[in-house]
């Protein structure tokens, strides 16, 4: 079984890169696109969620499920929540303003 590596203050994409590197690979071995949304592939373990902050850069992993060091089971599931930018250009028109 592969230790989950600590993927946490890195972009997504090196997060990925690192896990693969891990051994923590979709079933079928293939390798998610650059433009991929890794949340939606019923092979690729690791789900993405995508959070509003300014604590962080966008694109850097903020938070990671399972706890680093931890053995991952082969198809666990794997969360990462990954910084956005604070405010969508869209929330700036909306009534609510800054949200």
């Amino acid at each position: 079984m592969p230790t989950m590596p600590t993927v946490t203050g890195v972009s997504w994409q090196q997060a990925t890169a690192t896990l693969i590197q891990a051994g923590i690979v979709p079933d079928n071995g293939s390798v998610p696109g650059q433009f991929t949304n890794l949340g939606y592939l019923d092979t690729w373990p690791v789900a993405i969620s995508w959070v509003k902050t300014s604590a962080a850069a966008p694109g850097i992993v903020i938070a990671q499920s399972p706890a680093p060091g931890g053995n991952v089971a082969f198809g666990a599931a794997i969360n990462l929540t990954v910084s956005s930018y604070p405010i969508a250009v869209a929330d700036m028109f909306s009534a609510g303003g800054y949200s």
